[in-house]
């Protein structure tokens, strides 16, 4: 009963209503990447050598699945992402965007 909308305002209203829910999983999913890299971080500083071993590729890990959702290839390059702007959250996480 999911898709029996095809066409109307019916079909707008859920349209909208499906790329809200995925904004906030993406949202959410972005947090939660966010909060893994603080604490790899803090492991970075006050861990152990084994700890700060582990720390540094598990910081690999989170650093391509912070490229991913932000959309920047392996090469580099940005892609167009228009549901999470990329470089303001780069901002807002490291105080400049990386160029």
């Amino acid at each position: 009963m999911k898709d029996f909308w095809t066409c109307g305002p019916f079909k707008e209203a859920q349209d909208r209503l499906e790329n809200a829910a995925w904004k906030l999983e993406q949202t959410s999913l972005l947090w939660s990447i966010i909060e893994e890299y603080k604490e790899i971080e803090k492991q970075l500083v006050t861990g152990t050598v084994e700890e700060k071993l582990l720390a540094s590729l598990m910081k690999i890990e989170n650093e391509k699945r912070l490229n991913i959702i932000l959309g920047i290839t392996e090469d580099g390059n940005k892609e167009a992402n228009d549901e999470i702007f990329g470089e303001a959250i780069l901002e807002s996480i490291f105080g400049t965007t990386k160029k």
